[in-house]
């Protein structure tokens, strides 16, 4: 069996690693102990809880997907593609934008837990032929050719066992001058490689970025941001073909 490359929830058959919360997805594995609250005391105030971390990584998960998505400029009427599409969170987000008939939204996942759960959110859009998505290696997808003007994924590419194969594929299906964008936290993504979570050094984003310019893609950036209090990193890129 290969492994799973999509971060967040792992398969309800895997066992339970002990990661750096921030990276997940934001659902908790159904077997997952419930976390234990610890109050706060405050000066002049009733007593406070630390917040639960569950929360805190659900609301950073969503930052990043909503990010991915606005930093792809998707029009009303694009076909759009997220890779590693996790719960579905982003796939939400992404669908509100494509109110013309030609809009469509693609996603893939190699996890069959993944791809189950975002079938489950979005099965209506699924059922009227807005949505697909596939269970696949984002390396061999079912896709047609130039077929999508957009691409999105955020915690997604350090888990691809080869960039190249992973960008080259992403190239392949793009339209000429379409436009990818990815997010992460990367203090939280070097705590996972020092944990040697990742293949060998993936998680780098040169290394990504790299593969990206030997793959076609052009005007490779990468660039801090911030919302409210969490600062994440941005990458962009144009498929010139």
């Amino acid at each position: 069996m290969p492994t799973v490359i999509k971060l967040g929830v792992p398969h309800p058959a895997a066992p339970q690693p002990n990661v750096d919360p921030v990276l997940s997805l934001g659902v908790p594995h159904p077997a997952a102990a419930p976390t234990q609250r610890h109050p706060v005391l405050s000066l002049g105030s009733p007593t406070l809880q630390r917040p639960n971390p569950t929360t805190v990584r659900s609301y950073h998960n969503t930052v990043l997907e909503e990010s991915a998505v606005s930093l792809c400029g998707i029009q009303p009427g694009d076909p759009v593609l997220e890779l590693g599409h996790g719960p579905g969170l982003g796939l939400e987000a992404a669908a509100t934008l494509l109110t013309e008939p030609t809009g469509r939204l693609i996603g893939v996942d190699y996890s069959q837990y993944m791809h189950q759960m975002a079938g489950d959110r979005l099965k209506e859009l699924v059922s009227s032929g807005k949505v697909s998505l596939y269970q696949c290696d984002v390396a061999a997808m079912p896709l047609a050719e130039s077929m999508v003007d957009k691409v999105f994924h955020c915690n997604c590419y350090y888990y691809w066992p080869d960039l190249r194969k992973g960008a080259a594929e992403i190239h392949r299906v793009m339209k000429p001058g379409g436009v990818m964008g990815t997010t992460l936290r990367l203090s939280s993504v070097a705590s996972f490689a020092s944990r040697s979570e990742f293949p060998a050094e993936n998680w780098q984003p040169k290394a990504y970025m790299e593969a990206l310019r030997a793959s076609g893609f052009n005007q490779v950036t990468m660039e801090d941001q911030q919302h409210k209090h969490i600062t994440y990193q941005a990458i962009y890129d144009t498929a010139e073909k």
